[in-house]
């Protein structure tokens, strides 16, 4: 092969090598979350006391996922420990730090909450006592004639 053909060669690699770069650089940006209700994530402000939402937009760029010690826990068996969990946070708007922690939309009374107790378990609405884990919301009570 004569010196012209090795440029050519080398020249067409080149810019094949660039195609295919910029074909991956821009094909693998971030996804486009929609912002609907379904998409939509809610939090409690741990530091603030308060509840807050985050759009399908927010939710990706603005949760994380940590892993954190049991260790200093007095309520945790000695033999747990040792162990790590993950944890979900959120950045909060009241206290611009990851102090959100997933919380539940009741599907009675709308309050928003802390999903769990620092126990860990499920917690029922503060406001109406309604469990959001419930496979079918409470009947409503029947109501008096008048």
């Amino acid at each position: 092969m004569d010196k012209n053909a090795k440029i050519k060669v080398g020249v067409s690699a080149g810019l094949l090598a660039l195609a295919v770069g910029l074909y991956f650089w821009t094909s693998t940006g971030a996804i486009d979350v929609p912002d609907t209700d379904d998409t939509r994530t809610y939090w409690y402000c741990t530091e603030a006391q308060k509840s807050f939402s985050l759009s399908g937009p927010q939710s990706a760029t603005d949760v994380r996922m940590v892993r954190r010690s049991l260790a200093g826990d007095a309520e945790t068996p000695s033999a747990r420990r040792s162990e790590k969990v993950n944890v979900v946070q959120a950045l909060s708007p009241y206290s611009g730090k990851y102090t959100g922690v997933p919380a539940v939309k009741c599907p009675k009374c709308g309050e928003i909450f802390e999903e769990r107790d620092d126990a860990g378990q499920p917690r029922n609405c503060p406001k109406c006592g309604t469990d959001p884990t419930a496979d079918e919301p409470p009947p409503e009570s029947p109501t008096q004639p008048e």
